[in-house]
């Protein structure tokens, strides 16, 4: 909390200082009485002072004025000098933003400066000969008693404390507070760290979005530090490797989440990972089994280096399944096609064949290398022929999906 310094504050001088004619007046005689007193309790020791006339005291007296004036000519200078001191310091203090706080051997306030006392909004109170425990907030974890003890044990203490507003709000502050055995007294340097309280607030309620939105995904995700070790793993991914929670995964390498991976090369693995990008991998649940996913790998970056790498898999158990009886049909049909008893073909777009079965070459005395370089309509027997020859492709499924037509073909051996 940064706050301006008045402009033109108060001078306050100290009463033991002379700052009028009257006063320095009072300070030579007080020197003067101060002198004449030791004379006579000299001359009472060494000899009989009655012996001593009116003159000879008169003289006595003078002497002790000018040496009173001579002494007073030093001293003043100096006086001041202590005064001008005494006010930079206050001053100096009073314009520190960070706050200042002294303290008797009893813990009750001797002195504050003003930028303590509009820490806690009370800049026009007196808090001398109070408790620094009474400005505690409630919520505080430990008491101001506690840390000047610790402090007057060790010699200084710096901790964390939260300090009561006038209007009952907590104040966060770091007190570095300082045990002056010599002066039998506390003082603490109070900072204000609202600001800075304020902003991990806000950071860690950031990532407690974050990591809300990351449990949420139905990815797993991964993250991993710069020496390849797991540092962070959402709720997906420790249920699809079965784990009750992710922290089971937190510490692990790389490589010992992943089949055949190479130990002790975390930071090889991450870095081939990255410039192979998408594939699919097979990751060890928990129990020892196979988990199949689709695995990517990318890099952290900060300040143009690398701090680490997030991995994202989903589990592909599904679309494997899929893909191996969509190959089961494929070979089902296949088989069908090849042992089919009748002759099959099937004819591409410009009427040529395709694709021949076995029972077609034996029943057209072909060879399926020589089939699948002719048209259909070499093999057809000219007297079976439309009239007008169909257009492109209209004898193909994609215009006529399902013809049937009867017609002889000849076979190798027909003239």
């Amino acid at each position: 909390m940064q706050r301006p310094p008045a402009s033109n504050p108060p001078r306050r001088v100290p009463p033991w200082v002379p700052a009028t004619p009257w006063s320095l007046l009072g300070l030579v005689l007080s020197v003067v009485l101060v002198i004449f007193a030791a004379d006579l309790i000299v001359l009472t020791v060494t000899e009989r002072w009655w012996h001593h006339g009116l003159g000879e005291w008169t003289e006595i007296l003078v002497d002790d004025a000018a040496l009173s004036l001579l002494c007073a000519a030093v001293l003043v200078p100096v006086l001041r000098g202590w005064q001008r001191r005494a006010h930079l310091a206050e001053r100096a203090m009073d314009i520190a933003s960070d706050g200042f706080v002294v303290m008797d051997m009893h813990k009750r306030v001797v002195r504050t400066n003003e930028g303590y006392r509009a820490m806690l909004g009370r800049a026009g109170e007196r808090l001398s000969g109070r408790s620094l425990s009474e400005l505690s907030h409630r919520d505080a974890a430990t008491t101001i008693d506690e840390q000047l003890e610790e402090a007057r044990r060790l010699g200084v203490n710096r901790s964390f404390s939260l300090q009561s507003r006038v209007d009952g709000s907590s104040l966060p502050v770091q007190m570095t507070t300082a045990w002056l055995a010599d002066l039998g007294c506390f003082a603490a340097f109070v900072r204000d760290e609202s600001t800075r309280v304020e902003a991990e607030t806000r950071l860690r309620e950031q990532a407690a979005a974050t990591r809300r939105l990351l449990d949420a995904m139905a990815e797993g995700v991964l993250g991993f530090d710069d020496q390849g070790r797991c540092s962070f793993a959402n709720r997906s991914a420790a249920r699809m490797l079965g784990h009750r929670s992710s922290a089971a995964l937190v510490g692990r390498g790389v490589t010992s989440f992943f089949v055949a991976g190479s130990p002790h090369r975390e930071l090889v693995w991450l870095r081939t990972a990255e410039q192979l990008g998408s594939r699919e991998l097979s990751m060890r649940r928990a129990d020892g089994t196979v988990l199949a996913v689709d695995c990517s790998c990318h890099a952290l970056e900060h300040d143009d280096r690398s701090s680490g790498h997030v991995v994202t898999f989903i589990d592909i158990g599904e679309r494997i399944s899929a893909r191996s009886e969509r190959d089961r049909t494929a070979r089902q049909l296949r088989d069908t096609f090849e042992l089919a008893p009748v002759g099959m073909a099937r004819i591409a777009l410009d009427g040529r064949f395709a694709e021949v079965n076995g029972a077609l070459a034996e029943t057209l005395g072909r060879t399926r290398d020589e089939l699948l370089t002719l048209h259909w309509q070499q093999v057809t027997r000219p007297e079976d022929l439309p009239p007008k020859p169909p257009a492109s492709g209209d004898c193909c499924a994609a215009r006529n999906p399902a013809t049937r037509s009867k017609n002889a073909c000849c076979a190798a051996t027909d003239p």
